[in-house]
């Protein structure tokens, strides 16, 4: 009975804070796939600067390292968030990289 109670209490608080939850800004509310290019472009932009020769001290290559680790994680979180053909060829790119 306790239990049900407390379910029930919990189950009424996550719909109000979902509710709650909303976009209050202006521009309109990015869409996901909106969202997800953007930060994808930015950590890309980052991956291609770490990626600027000369690349002859370890130093740079464990940034370019650390950066492509970085889009590789921006991919997986948001994978269902960019084209399916998309994903097909640019992780596994990644991955050679």
């Amino acid at each position: 009975m306790q239990r049900n109670l407390e379910q029930r209490r919990f189950a009424r608080s996550s719909d109000r804070l979902v509710a709650a939850v909303r976009w209050r800004g202006i521009p309109p509310e990015l869409t996901l796939g909106e969202a997800a290019v953007g930060l994808a472009s930015s950590v890309c932009a980052n991956l291609f600067e770490a990626g600027e020769p000369p690349l002859n001290k370890i130093e740079q290559l464990h940034r370019l390292r650390i950066r492509g680790k970085h889009l590789r994680y921006v991919m997986e979180i948001l994978a269902e968030a960019f084209p399916a053909d998309w994903r097909k060829v640019a992780y596994p790119a990644l991955g050679d990289l």
